[in-house]
């Protein structure tokens, strides 16, 4: 018998702590390896459960368990996800250290119910603070070379980034500001930039990547359609740091040598952040200041300015506040296409080095006026001065019974002051339109000099033939550079704007999760005003064919005026002024509404189901403001016939008032299926829509042509399959993908026989993309790891053709060009980014590949830019662990890939990139043209302290 109670005695005493160990709690903090930081929102997960929880703003957790063989999992953005079996353990204090982004970090973008990359049926990339820093980017565009599926081209420098992705690109011509942009939107903190495109107004140049940026979230295609407004083609998501329960901070020095270890860089970073009190308030604040000469030196600092960002930020238990502010005001210059030569590989011309710039010199500044009394002005010492003030609000709020709230609303005043050196390409002392511009057509003497040394540079004798057409002779010349092209000058326009936008952006979402289903509605709401634009060519002229060209003196001994000396050139240099070819000047309005829904279904703990829908409601009016160009009889603005430069100034502004609508409709869906915890593939369909954008309406010269516009919308069909696996050996991600861009408008206007404006033959063309994205981080050991981003395309026209009009005014001798079946320009077949790193507690390096692929260069496939490689190098040593020291080396081999070009023959020709076709190419073997490029070879080296 007292065996019996003995026995059930320990029975009940074994049950009794399986039922004791059911009930274990286990609690720690969780901390950053390097500095001790609390890591506030890690998640920790019992594996092979659903259950977790996160930590809070000090880093402390505690969560249940049922086993002594309890796994936790934590896991943090931008960290190594880390494991650690229970045991007889009930405190697990743990340290987590910075990696590469990878398939467990949670996602925000794209997505409305944020989760991890392996469980989202996007195709989405991830660059982390830690990534971030190790960098040397030319810009906060540029960090997207290291997505896959994206093609960047930051020739033009830290501003005016070319975008493209899978192949979507708004047919780019020579110096268009505006089409690498067109599909995408660039975000920051999940609301767009901007909600504007117009032309020689691009996004990035309000985008400045510092000490401030947190992550990037990267999606290409799939759900921009619905997350994002009017961009089907990928949202790029810069997120701010947040402050954090400890006070902490982070300031960097970073000297330089740009243009191959030539120009001086100086730039500083600092970011502060922490508790405001003990109730849940935070803050954080940081910014930048640079002071650099640039890539190419032009003789005066091509990027210098700043910005500071902040946010205030309250927690509680039901949520969060944040509020926060941007002012941003910095000068950024834009390179110039450099001279080029050989169609069938196309490279520098002897004589021109990776170095040179072509820019207009400080002392090319220039004010003028239009006939109406309105003062233009141009000075390139200013350049792309971009200022923006912004403030907004982000409220996230959870309701209970599943509903939560999240509202980000923003206010921006943006004022944008552009100083560009636009249209530059070689052109010759006899050319007949360069001399029918400049008014030296005739029979006279023309002379060249320095402008500022009044030093003779060439005389060419002008001479006309009542059986041929009007020729020039050489008659000295002692230009530099002429064994690069002989006679040869430069045809330069010097183009300034001032648009100033205010803008409104809000999106609201409302979620209600259920057991197994969550419901997002929401709404976007873009108010958009341009009060007054006025921009445009305010003069242009001839300069040496040199680098740091110079402003040339020009007079013309007119013997039909009776061996009068005209005066072709102003006091700065320029031969036309006062609003040469046009001056664009116009106001307008976007309105933009946009409801989505968007619903996700996990019908099986693997298989899940989302479906997007959006109807965009865009408004847009304005009123264009169009002159006449003055016939010179009045002597133009100075009164003088002599000084012909302000002879033909523009005058009597036309006012043509429009207002248009469009209403479209876009939808996405996918199937999500996890094959293993660490594995999942998706497959996705979209169909989005692309509403034209300001600058199809900034093209609106007459009033015949409102009706005339179409302002269609472009559709963008996609298909992707995605397969994800995560081990401790590589996080891999692949995408096969279909893209069709269809009703694509090409329409142009022509004058018919009775002077009236008539439409060409308009076509709805079509881009096709097939491709495939493929990005791996690859562990090879516990101190190496491998990067790989590559991108597999071809992009063809199955249809494209364009309506020209006639060498006469009937319509009849109108014809159209037929492209059908060619391969998209500028879009390359391969892209890779390799990037093997090797790092210990103390010490890292990499070197990462660049590959480009052969490009071709125009609609007409008249020929091809090559392929080319880069390399960039990256050294640093952890001194303590608050101090670093990095090194990195920009384009280590001072390579020089051919980016983008300029048809030969000078202006007009230079922008007819279309015109130039196979049979020109055959017929202008040896011609020279421009050609821009990589930026030179750059050293950094960056201090940073962590505190």
């Amino acid at each position: 018998m007292k065996k019996c109670k003995l026995l059930l005695v320990i029975v009940m005493t074994f049950f009794f702590s399986m039922s004791t160990l059911a009930q274990m709690k286990i609690s720690g903090k969780v901390t950053e390896a390097a500095t001790g930081k609390p890591l506030s929102g890690t998640t920790v997960t019992i594996k092979g459960t659903t259950r977790g929880t996160s930590t809070n703003t000090d880093g402390d957790y505690a969560i249940e368990v049922s086993s002594m063989e309890a796994v936790l999992v934590f896991s943090y953005t931008g960290y190594g996800t880390l494991e650690r079996k229970v045991g007889t353990n009930t405190v697990l204090n743990i340290a987590l250290i910075e990696t590469a982004a990878s398939l467990q970090d949670v996602v925000v973008t794209g997505v409305f119910d944020s989760r991890r990359k392996l469980e989202a049926s996007v195709s989405i990339s991830t660059l982390n603070a830690q990534q971030i820093e190790r960098q040397a980017p030319n810009s906060g565009a540029d960090l997207l070379r290291k997505v896959p599926g994206v093609f960047v081209n930051s020739a033009k420098g830290e501003v005016r980034t070319d975008v493209y992705t899978r192949g979507l690109a708004n047919r780019p011509s020579y110096n268009d500001d505006v089409s690498g942009l067109y599909y995408v939107s660039l975000q920051e903190d999940g609301l767009p930039l901007s909600n504007v495109y117009i032309n020689s107004y691009t996004h990035d140049l309000f985008l400045r990547a510092d000490a401030t940026l947190n992550r990037l979230e990267a999606v290409r295609g799939g759900t921009a359609s619905i997350a994002g407004a009017n961009a089907p083609g990928g949202i790029f998501n810069y997120l701010s740091k947040t402050g954090g329960s400890k006070f902490s901070g982070v300031v960097k020095e970073k000297l330089g040598l740009e243009g191959d270890g030539r120009n001086f860089y100086h730039r500083t970073d600092l970011n502060v952040g922490g508790p405001i009190s003990k109730n849940g308030w935070y803050y954080n604040i940081g910014g930048f200041y640079r002071h650099a000469k640039g890539a190419r030196d032009v003789g005066y600092p091509l990027n210098y300015g700043g910005q500071v960002k902040a946010n205030i930020q309250k927690k509680y238990a039901g949520g969060s506040v944040t509020f926060y502010a941007k002012y941003l005001n910095d000068h950024n210059g834009t390179f110039l296409n450099l001279i080029g030569r050989n169609f069938d590989h196309p490279e520098l011309a002897p004589g021109i080095k990776k170095t040179d710039a072509f820019i207009l010199p400080a002392e090319a500044s220039v004010s003028s006026k239009l006939g109406d009394g309105v003062p233009i002005s141009f000075d390139p010492k200013d350049l792309n001065h971009s200022r923006e003030f912004a403030i907004g609000a982000d409220w996230k709020h959870t309701f209970g019974h599943g509903f939560t709230l999240q509202n980000n609303a923003k206010f921006s005043a943006k004022r944008l002051t552009l100083n560009i050196t636009q249209a530059t390409s070689p052109t010759l002392l006899t050319d007949l339109i360069p001399n029918a511009v400049a008014g030296t057509i005739g029979m006279g003497t023309i002379t060249y000099k320095d402008n500022i040394t009044k030093q003779p540079l060439a005389v060419v004798q002008a001479s006309v033939s009542q059986t041929g057409p009007p020729s020039w002779t050489v008659v000295s010349n002692n230009m530099p550079s002429q064994d690069i092209l002989k006679n040869g000058m430069l045809y330069q326009a010097a183009v300034h704007g001032e648009p100033k936008i205010n803008e409104f952006l809000d999106q609201l979402v409302l979620t209600k999760k259920a057991k197994n289903i969550s419901y997002n509605l929401g709404a976007f709401i873009g108010l958009s005003n341009l009060p007054r634009y006025s921009g445009g060519i305010v003069g242009t002229a001839f300069t040496t064919l040199e680098n740091r060209p110079r402003m040339m003196d020009i007079t013309y001994q007119n013997a039909f005026l009776g061996g009068a000396t005209q005066q072709i050139t102003s006091p700065e240099g320029y031969f036309k002024t006062g609003g040469v070819f046009g001056y664009n000047d116009f106001e307008y309005k976007k309105t933009n509404l946009a409801p989505f829904l968007a619903f996700n279904w996990q019908i099986t703990p693997k298989l899940n189901f989302d479906l997007g829908v959006r109807y965009e409601h865009t408004i847009s009016e304005g009123t264009n403001y169009i002159r006449v160009p003055n016939n010179g009889s009045d002597g133009g603005l100075d009164g003088n016939p002599l000084t012909t430069y302000d002879n033909n100034y523009y005058k009597n502004p036309l006012a043509i008032p429009y207002k248009f609508t469009t209403n479209t409709w876009s939808y996405s869906g996918a199937f999500n299926y996890l094959l293993a915890d660490n594995q999942s593939i998706y497959v996705r369909y979209s169909e989005g829509r692309k509403a034209p954008e300001a600058n199809l309406f900034q093209s609106i010269d007459a009033p015949e042509k409102v009706a005339l516009t179409n302002p269609a919308v472009q559709n963008v069909t996609q298909v992707e399959l995605g397969y994800k696996y995560k081990s401790s050996k590589i996080d891999l991600a692949i995408t096969p993908y279909y893209s069709l861009l269809s009703n694509i408008f090409t329409g142009f206007t022509s004058l018919d026989s009775a002077g009236k404006l008539y439409s060409l033959t308009p076509y709805y063309n079509k881009l096709r993309s097939i491709g495939v994205e493929a990005e791996a981080t690859i562990y090879l050991s516990n101190h190496f790891n491998t990067r790989v981003a590559a991108t597999f395309q071809n992009a063809t026209f199955p249809q494209y053709k364009i309506s020209t009009s006639g060498a006469t005014s009937s319509k009849s001798d109108d014809s159209t060009l037929d492209y059908s079946g060619n391969q998209a320009d500028l879009s390359p077949d391969v892209i890779l980014n390799i990037t093997p790193t090797y790092s210990t507690e103390k010490f890292y390096a990499f070197l990462s590949y660049q590959y480009t692929g052969k490009r071709w260069a125009n609609v007409p496939n008249a020929f091809q830019l090559p392929s080319f490689s880069l390399f960039d190098l990256g050294i640093g040593y952890n001194v303590t662990k608050r101090l670093s020291l990095n090194a990195n080396i920009n384009n280590l081999f001072n390579s020089f890939g051919v980016m983008t070009w300029g048809a030969p023959g000078g202006f007009p020709a230079v922008y007819n990139l279309s015109e130039f076709t196979k049979e020109k190419v055959e017929a202008n073997k040896d011609a020279l043209f421009p050609i821009g490029g990589t930026q030179p070879r750059a050293y950094f080296l960056t201090a940073t302290y962590k505190f």
